[in-house]
């Protein structure tokens, strides 16, 4: 991380601040603002967004299919490891909501769920990743503030989880 942007993530909501923003208005401020705007944006404006598909085809098998998805799951909850998968499924339902206000309360929730200090189902993932998430969805909350992390998830998804399964379902 760069010495020019300080990220502080709380528990209740993601606060970004930039060393030369900061000289000219509060990082709160800046979001009730941000908020502000984004309330006076059209209710029923449409937006499109979709996640990289899996590189994998017997992975992208597995998660289309229904039981399999279910077994998959089942085998990441043995390893405690379920949210990885929860947060890819909550993803592209995010990325399916097409009206901006129902997309940015959502990725809020998603946010809260796992990314937050005292959530259960917190993710795995590095600290750069979860302060620029936080940061993009302070600014705007939205299925792209996932971007990075969603990749994350997914790499390690396909080349540790998925492997392990397809080891003990061959057998």
């Amino acid at each position: 991380m760069n010495d020019h942007s300080t990220c502080t993530l709380t528990s209740t909501y993601p606060r970004c601040r930039d060393d030369y923003h900061s000289k000219f208005k509060s990082s709160r401020r800046s979001n009730l603002n941000a908020r502000w705007i984004m309330k006076k944006l059209k209710a029923n404006s449409t937006i499109r967004h979709s996640f990289p598909a899996p590189s994998n085809s017997k992975f992208q098998k597995t998660l289309d299919n229904k039981s399999l998805r279910k077994e998959f799951m089942d085998f990441l909850m043995k390893e405690h490891s379920s949210e990885n998968l929860e947060f890819l499924i909550d993803c592209q339902k995010l990325a399916s909501i097409r009206r901006k206000n129902q997309c940015s309360k959502r990725a809020i929730k998603l946010y809260m769920k796992y990314f937050s200090d005292a959530s259960p189902h917190e993710l795995n993932v590095d600290r750069s990743t979860k302060c620029s998430t936080a940061c993009k969805v302070a600014e705007c909350p939205s299925a792209e503030s996932f971007n990075e992390a969603y990749l994350q998830t997914l790499i390690l998804l396909q080349t540790d989880a998925f492997r392990r399964f397809q080891s003990i379902c061959s057998s």
